[in-house]
């Protein structure tokens, strides 16, 4: 069975995302599924609230070498290199030398808002960010065993730019070729509503760089 579309008035769902699952996987070849109470599949959607205007954007940070530090702008085209101008999030990634045989991580990974904070979450939607919660800095231990098949995944609030931005991220680590990408709602006007709506998205070039010079 596929589900294509879920709609619910008043609700927004994750989509364009297609599901498949089955009530019965012992059922006989060429038996339609039927839909059991007893076997519910849960669907999460958000309830539509206030939206305002938002920035949406990508980066995929290189990683040349694994012992080393790269910045990030979620405004600007400028990402990777230390020396990127007001950076919002700075990635550190090590090589660990275990002290002990049979050591089960070999990589510690570092994430740092250069003018804020960051508070990890695992909301299904990055639409309304941590009121509390948020750190400087966030520490992980990579297991090897996590970059096969799966990427490393995590979700994030960011306050940044001394509360002038919230953002909410989702990034991810890839071991071939070491690459960090990294998906961001932006909300540049201090407020922690971050639900996209078309109409107020902002994309004009000039207009992102003006909210990134003014909000540093």
């Amino acid at each position: 069975m596929y589900l294509e579309q879920l709609e619910k008035e008043g609700y927004l769902w994750n989509t364009p995302v297609f599901l498949s699952f089955s009530y019965d996987v012992h059922k006989p070849k060429g038996t339609p599924d039927y839909m059991d109470p007893a076997k519910r599949v849960v669907f999460h959607m958000w309830r539509k609230g206030m939206t305002e205007p938002m920035i949406q954007c990508g980066k995929r940070v290189p990683v040349e070498e694994v012992d080393s530090e790269y910045a990030v702008n979620l405004l600007s085209s400028q990402r990777g290199a230390e020396s990127t101008p007001a950076p919002d999030l700075r990635i550190k990634l090590h090589y660990i030398s275990p002290d002990e045989p049979g050591h089960q991580y070999d990589r510690e990974m570092v994430l740092e808002a250069a003018t804020g904070s960051l508070a990890e979450t695992e909301d299904t939607y990055l639409f309304l960010a941590a009121e509390n919660g948020y750190q400087k800095e966030l520490k992980y231990y990579v297991k090897p065993t996590d970059l096969t098949g799966e990427h490393w995944k995590r979700k994030f609030y960011l306050r940044s730019r001394n509360g002038r931005m919230y953002a909410g991220l989702e990034v991810q680590f890839t071991l071939f070729p070491h690459v960090i990408d990294i998906k961001a709602l932006i909300n540049p006007n201090g407020s922690r509503i971050l639900e996209p709506d078309p109409s107020k998205q902002i994309t004009d070039p000039e207009e992102i760089r003006r909210l990134d010079e003014q909000t540093r």
